[in-house]
């Protein structure tokens, strides 16, 4: 078998090339032109050369969990030269250096074998690793002081260095942290006294738990194989995978009920779809308050029952406080915790929608919130339509006849209460569960919604509880003025 030549090399074996040939060869180091002039390797240079830096670059990011240690060693060089040629910054570290070490000499003579209740240096709320009360006695009081002390100190000295990029000054901070931390005083039972007195406790067998767990991690890595309960995670199986494209998800997408369209074209929504879209993009710039202005207005019925539980889904989760600004009393007792009537620019009465239903206080916010009927002229008593009692006349379809001439009078007398008051059914609209009545009376028609079914013309006697009046006013309890 014939050995192949390497690719862009010549047969040396070809009759045709003549030993006296003074072509370059490949192989002729000398006769080649350097790469500063522009002329590119042969194939056969580029290939061996760019494999052999490939394999020992992917051999070192094994040690280094794939972060180069080139751009990395470059960046700190680059920071500590800058921090060299920077005097002033020099002189500012060093006086921090000695005002860190005065307060912490001073703290730790005034706190010398007592309880440290007042620290002179508190970590981030988000660091709990100094939280346990142990923390507080002394020496180890004095320890994560020390730590936090320095580590603040290091943070001073990795930023704000004159000359140096922002991504560059985050990257050396970012470093200069983490290697604080693997010395941080929690992470030895020397230096720990919540571990200490965990260790004293169980004698010990928790080190050798964790002995053990190192070993088993250590054994499953050189050996290639998954940590300890990837085998519940199976791609495919127990995680959705998608290969050879990213998986765009959002929480706003799926908090709304549209999981899937981020790829979609508005035009092609519906227009409850674009509604709800329209409060994701309100919500992605993760506001202190959300202003609804009648979003439902242009929504069919259905469309509009969806919405509003998407919207009372995102204010259950994202507790942010809400202003629904509606015309339709339905969706404001649907999705207020407190509603405020408006009339003219002025806040006429607020209050549980509950309350304020049942307890009105003025005849404007009454008639706002329902149906009502004023037993008086001055409308001063009023009574929801649904509180008010209808039946048969006992014993037959007919119950005495109607006074006509009172009925016809320019203003009927009040009408009375608790007592029973004969009238025809003038007028019926049904409403599903209730039924809608116009009931004539010698008082005037009064508006009834009932359960059971009344013909019309047919005669009634209705019954105003007292329990059910009340006493409102023609102006609001609140008369609060917007600001214009």
């Amino acid at each position: 078998m014939q050995p192949r030549p390497l690719p862009g090399a010549q047969d040396w074996r070809d009759p045709k090339v003549s030993d006296r040939d003074d072509t370059p060869r490949p192989d002729d180091d000398f006769t080649s032109e350097p790469p500063e002039l522009g002329l590119p390797l042969g194939e056969w240079d580029r290939y061996s050369t760019q494999s052999l830096d490939r394999a020992a670059k992917a051999h070192l990011a094994r040690f280094t969990c794939g972060v180069t240690p080139f751009g990395l060693s470059a960046k700190i060089v680059n920071w500590w030269l800058h921090l060299a040629g920077s005097p002033g910054k020099q002189l500012q570290l060093s006086e921090k250096a000695a005002r860190k070490a005065i307060r912490l000499a001073v703290h730790a003579a005034q706190t010398a074998g007592s309880v440290d209740d007042a620290p002179c240096i508190r970590p981030l709320p988000h660091d709990r690793r100094f939280a346990d009360p142990g923390w507080a006695r002394w020496p180890y009081n004095l320890i994560y002081q020390n730590f936090l002390l320095t580590q603040q100190w290091w943070y001073n000295a990795t930023n704000d260095v004159d000359g140096l990029s922002p991504r560059e000054e985050a990257v050396v901070s970012f470093v200069a942290r983490q290697l604080l931390d693997t010395v941080s005083p929690s992470n030895f039972v020397a230096t720990n006294p919540e571990l200490a007195r965990v260790t004293r406790e169980r004698g010990g067998t928790n080190l050798a738990r964790g002995l053990q767990h190192f070993l088993e991690d250590w054994q499953r890595s050189v050996s290639g194989k998954p940590p300890p309960g990837a085998e519940d995670y199976r791609p495919g199986r127990h995680v959705a995978v998608t290969e050879g494209q990213v998986v765009f998800r959002t929480h706003l997408l799926e908090l709304i009920g549209l999981p899937g369209f981020e790829t979609r074209s508005v035009a092609t929504l519906s227009g409850g779809e674009q509604q709800r879209v329209a409060v994701a993009r309100a919500l992605a710039r993760q506001p202190k308050a959300l202003l609804l202005d009648e979003p439902f207005s242009a929504v069919d019925s259905e469309r509009r029952e969806e919405l509003l539980e998407y919207v009372l889904r995102v204010q259950r989760e994202l507790r942010i406080p809400t202003i629904f600004v509606t015309h339709s009393r339905a969706d404001a007792f649907a999705i207020s915790d407190r509603i405020a009537v408006m009339r003219n620019g002025v806040i006429d009465n607020v209050g549980v929608p509950s309350d304020l239903y049942r307890n009105p206080g003025s005849a404007y916010t009454a008639r706002t919130l329902g149906s009502i009927y004023f037993l008086d002229t001055a409308q001063s008593r009023c009574v929801r339509p649904e509180d008010i009692r209808i039946s048969s006349p006992a014993g037959s379809n007919h119950a005495e006849r109607l006074d006509e001439e009172s009925s016809e009078t320019r203003e009927p007398p009040c009408t009375p209460v608790d007592t029973t008051i004969p009238g025809r059914v003038r007028r019926s609209i049904f409403r599903g569960a209730l039924n809608e009545y116009r009931v004539e009376t010698q008082f005037g028609d009064i508006p009834v919604l009932a359960p059971k079914s009344f013909d019309v013309d047919e005669r009634v006697h209705i019954v105003v509880p007292t329990q059910s009046v009340v006493t409102v006013h023609q102006i609001g309890g609140n008369g609060l003025k917007l600001r214009e």
